[in-house]
């Protein structure tokens, strides 16, 4: 089990900044390394997740789903290992119900999350699934801002969250538009999403704000970040539907 989230982990960053090398100073290890882990990933998953080739690397359709999967078990991985750690942060005399209480809710979560979904999808359609997703997300919203107490840190926590959030909505959005049109095309068009989602996204995004914070601090991240998606919102509200 170790290993594969190792891989997982390895494969993740791999795609995150385009590039084995970069890894493999991350991770203290060789290139080669790197490779052998993602290649004993896709042999594993019975699948080839990236193409490489001596200039070039890029995501496969495969690969690009099992990203976003990754990702999540990943940060549930995580917040486990964070949430267990939690015990060091609570008294002696109640360490143990605060960890039974973390733990039970995650554990809940991950169990639970399935068979409900499947059984809203059976009864509903799978679009009631996101609906049902949409009213639970924003119920613990108001939760959170009814009893989290006033500091800036859980500002700036919710604050991430909620853009993973919206940056994952806007994923997945773009691949549904992708995949309702044609076939033939489709995979070209997946791919070419997915590279400039992680090239323009992950790799770039991260250099430009790196830079922004540098020279004007969270301001000006906030200013730049909110351009992007209000560009966006006006190309869609002004420029008109393209011809069918």
């Amino acid at each position: 089990m170790a290993d594969i989230v190792s891989s997982m982990r390895i494969f993740v960053r791999v795609v995150e900044t385009g590039s084995f090398t970069a890894v493999a100073k991350e991770n203290n290890v060789t290139a080669a390394q790197v490779s052998r882990a993602v290649t004993a990933l896709e042999q594993q998953l019975q699948t080839v997740v990236l193409h490489r080739t001596t200039r070039h690397l890029s995501v496969t359709e495969p690969g690009g789903r099992f990203y976003e999967r990754a990702k999540a078990i990943l940060a549930a991985v995580d917040s486990a290992t964070d949430e267990a750690r939690s015990a060091d942060f609570a008294a002696a005399e109640t360490r143990g119900r605060v960890v039974g209480t973390i733990m039970s809710g995650l554990v809940l979560g991950i169990l639970l999350s399935r068979p409900i979904s499947s059984f809203i999808a059976a009864q509903f359609g799978w679009r009631a699934v996101f609906g049902f997703g949409a009213v639970v997300m924003t119920l613990v919203t108001v939760l959170l801002a009814l009893t989290l107490p006033g500091l800036g840190v859980f500002g700036l926590v919710g604050t991430g969250v909620l853009l993973d959030f919206a940056v994952q909505m806007n994923l997945v959005l773009g691949q549904r538009e992708i995949y309702l049109l044609d076939p033939k095309s489709r995979n070209r068009l997946n791919s070419i999403y997915m590279t400039s989602v992680f090239v323009g996204g992950a790799a770039a995004g991260s250099a430009i704000a790196s830079t922004l914070y540098r020279h004007g601090g969270w301001t000006w991240v906030g200013v730049v970040g909110m351009l992007f998606p209000l560009l966006a919102l006006s190309r869609f509200l002004f420029a008109g539907k393209p011809a069918q």
